[in-house]
């Protein structure tokens, strides 16, 4: 499971189009758990990089669903159920969750939330252990995480940490399309992958242009930074 970790300065949202375009690329069924933004937002962000999301969803390489403004009981049950039903026609998929944070706001209690992710990492990455290999992408807003406090928030965050292979996290350099990605390996990474650490002085950087992000290793970046 993919953890990433944004903040209203530094969205993460590069991010998950970034994962969806790698997937659609490659052939393999996504779908996108909408909580944050509609499908809208989504397709105008790809369309720059050249794929019609639209004619995706149209061909059922991408499914969107939306959960924004539903009670959060509902919410969690439908959620849930649309993952099984995708799981159990695709083969290698990929699942995203735009933003886990809202289901906090929205008034479900912490570990409540927690136990969805927790069902549906399991749901999702029990295709690991076959041919098919699901992959899981989970989106947490990130700005009242500073204080590591014990509010909802943190408590969430440090929940769903422990079952992550690896945390992304998005800070911002003076603007939106300007930033630093933090990269660290999750507690439940098993196989190395030589997988390196990046952060701090040796994080990447990134300006964001519409095709998508540019990086840079930090200090040699050049007309960005």
């Amino acid at each position: 499971m993919v953890l990433i970790t944004d903040t209203l300065e530094s969205p993460g949202t590069f991010l998950l189009t970034h994962f969806v375009l790698r997937a659609l690329r490659d052939s393999r069924r996504t779908l996108f758990l909408g909580l944050a933004n509609p499908f809208e937002h989504y397709a105008a962000i790809l369309r720059k990089t050249g794929l019609q999301l639209a004619s995706e969803r149209e061909k059922g390489n991408f499914v969107f669903v939306d959960g924004a403004g539903r009670r959060r009981s509902e919410a969690l049950r439908s959620l849930l159920e649309s993952v099984d039903e995708f799981l159990g026609a695709s083969e290698k998929p990929l699942v995203v969750l735009d933003d886990v944070s809202t289901l906090l706001w929205a008034g479900a209690p912490v570990l409540e939330v927690a136990r969805f992710a927790a069902r549906l990492r399991t749901s999702t990455l029990t295709y690991e252990f076959e041919e098919a290999g699901g992959s899981l992408v989970i989106l947490q807003h990130g700005d009242d995480l500073a204080a590591l406090d014990s509010s909802d928030d943190t408590c969430l965050f440090r929940r769903l940490l422990q079952r992550s292979d690896i945390w992304l996290n998005t800070s911002s350099l003076a603007s939106q399309t300007r930033g630093e990605l933090s990269i660290r390996r999750g507690p439940a990474l098993v196989n190395d992958f030589e997988l390196e650490d990046r952060s701090g002085a040796t994080a990447m950087q990134y300006k964001l242009e519409d095709t998508g992000p540019v990086w840079s290793i930090k200090g040699l970046g050049k007309g960005f930074i």
